[in-house]
């Protein structure tokens, strides 16, 4: 199974966050339940409507990626990546905030409404998860490998 397809599935049940983790969790070194405890907070994004759910596990997975050995340098080579990450997921989907990607802000009582009444996460969320994984997926391991003195090879 892909990790897009291991995603998908699992947000079936789960939130975005908890998915995106899900795809990557056996070169994360994460249980399942560590994904769902470590997502569970970023459903609906970060402060319900702020940054997507996806690109908050996206940002924990660069950094639990990240292979500089010094404070500073892991700072930068996270920053590049969030960066890269950033640049790609806005050029697909136009932001990095639900409330635009979706049209609505479901931190109202009107937003949560129009969200149900047009299954918007069922409709648009699963996009976004399978981009946000397709992109870390080629960040982690593009990079990874092309990082100047790497220890973790292939």
């Amino acid at each position: 199974m892909s990790r897009k397809q291991k995603a998908l599935s699992f947000f079936e049940t789960h939130n975005c966050c908890q998915a995106v983790l899900h795809a990557f969790a056996d070169e994360l070194a994460l249980s399942e339940t560590s994904c769902i405890r470590l997502g569970a907070a970023f459903g609906r994004g970060m402060s319900r409507g702020e940054t997507c759910g996806a690109i908050i596990a996206a940002y924990m997975a660069i950094g639990l990626k990240t292979t500089a050995i010094d404070d500073d340098e892991i700072t930068q080579q996270a920053d590049d990546r969030m960066l890269r990450f950033n640049k790609r997921f806005t050029a697909a989907h136009g932001s990095l905030q639900c409330k635009e990607l979706l049209g609505v802000n479901v931190l109202t009582p009107r937003g949560k409404r129009i969200a149900r009444e047009r299954d918007l996460f069922n409709r648009f969320c699963p996009r976004f998860v399978e981009s946000a994984v397709a992109i870390l997926e080629d960040e982690l391991v593009e990079k990874t490998e092309a990082i100047p003195g790497n220890r973790q090879q292939g």
